[in-house]
């Protein structure tokens, strides 16, 4: 029988070789997400444990944007019809865990199903607000969004460092988790915790 590291490491394995042979740009995006994802856990004071857990969260989070690859490529800002089938990745992403690696660690999968939901409950599949957001979630929410918009993309450069604290300081983002990554870059993205 599998020890859960054996277990954990040929779904790692696995995953990997799904998310980076289906779509590289998006595989890039995850690696970097999971890179910030260790930085904002690690600011956070989390256990080993848990640092793992936020890292994974990261790294899988669009795995259900590998069943839609035609339409994450497009080179254009996205159509009503294309954005509604977007909104479906995570709850794809969550299916396809449950299905393909069974013994999945709970966290994990929350960060996948639960990355675009927001504290104000305007993000979605569930449109959830609030403390019935897990941590790990918050954690992938913020390092998605702050690597999007770092990046540049078919139809626009990357944003300004201005730009980027002046989205991340809206209500939908957790304090927290926005304070434990900008901190990661000292100066320069001057940022100051609301209320500070």
């Amino acid at each position: 029988m599998h020890s859960d590291d054996e277990s954990m490491n040929s779904w790692y394995s696995s995953l990997q070789c799904v998310l980076e042979k289906s779509d590289k740009a998006t595989w890039e995006h995850s690696v970097r997400v999971s890179e910030l994802c260790k930085v904002i856990a690690e600011g956070l004071g989390l256990n080993s444990k848990q640092i793992n857990f936020a890292t994974l969260a990261g790294l899988f989070h669009d795995i259900g944007k590998t069943f839609m690859t035609n339409t994450v490529n497009y080179p254009g800002k996205l159509a009503e019809r294309e954005k509604n089938l977007v909104f479906y990745h995570p709850l794809l992403g969550e299916r396809f865990i449950s299905i393909f690696c069974g013994t999945f660690p709970s966290q994990v999968a929350e960060g996948i199903t639960f990355h675009h939901e927001r504290l104000n409950g305007r993000g979605y599949p569930y449109s959830l607000c609030g403390e019935e957001i897990p941590l790990i979630p918050r954690m992938v929410a913020v390092a998605d969004v702050f690597d999007a918009m770092n990046s540049s993309r078919p139809y626009r450069g990357a944003l300004s460092k201005k730009d980027i604290v002046a989205e991340l300081d809206r209500p939908g983002y957790d304090v927290k988790v926005v304070s434990a990554l900008l901190k990661h870059y000292g100066r320069e993205y001057n940022y100051k915790i609301k209320g500070s």
